[in-house]
């Protein structure tokens, strides 16, 4: 099992158990348009920003079981779980991937900014345990304006 596999597995435990994701992940299957994406682009942000946490989450516990871990593992492990949850009908299916991977590193990017390269995983896994919003870590979404988050 490469390790991209082993990143996504862990990463798809850790989901499974976040309820708050769960209508999110209902939602985002009925995207079915780049018009419906367009128009949810700041819930797909968010959705994302949990994902990118979780992966990076999952990888930290199972990191004893990777070999030659590197960034890209876990970039393609986030964007081929993502890719799953979006079904676009089959001439759209081409532009999500990329689409996807833009947002992730887009992502990456600012959290990065506003934690650091230590994203404080311990505080990550205590909300998880307590069912809280992992995007809570960030306080203010890092790409949002001070004061936006509703």
């Amino acid at each position: 099992m490469s390790n991209v596999d082993k990143i996504r597995t862990s990463l798809e435990t850790l989901v499974a158990d976040a309820r708050y994701l769960k209508s999110q992940m209902d939602e985002i299957s009925e995207w079915n348009s780049l018009g419906k994406i367009k128009a949810n682009v700041s819930k797909l942000r968010d959705l994302v920003g949990r994902i990118v946490i979780f992966a990076e989450l999952a990888t930290s516990q199972i990191r004893s079981g990777l070999t030659d871990l590197t960034s890209e593992d876990k970039r393609t492990a986030v964007v081929g779980y993502l890719d799953s949850l979006l079904v676009l009908p089959w001439f759209l299916e081409p532009f999500d991937g990329p689409l996807l991977g833009a947002l992730v590193e887009y992502v990456v990017r600012k959290l990065n900014g506003a934690l650091g390269h230590d994203w404080g995983l311990a505080k990550v896994e205590a909300l998880v345990v307590r069912g809280r919003d992992v995007l809570d870590i960030a306080g203010p979404l890092p790409w949002e304006k001070k004061g936006a988050r509703g």
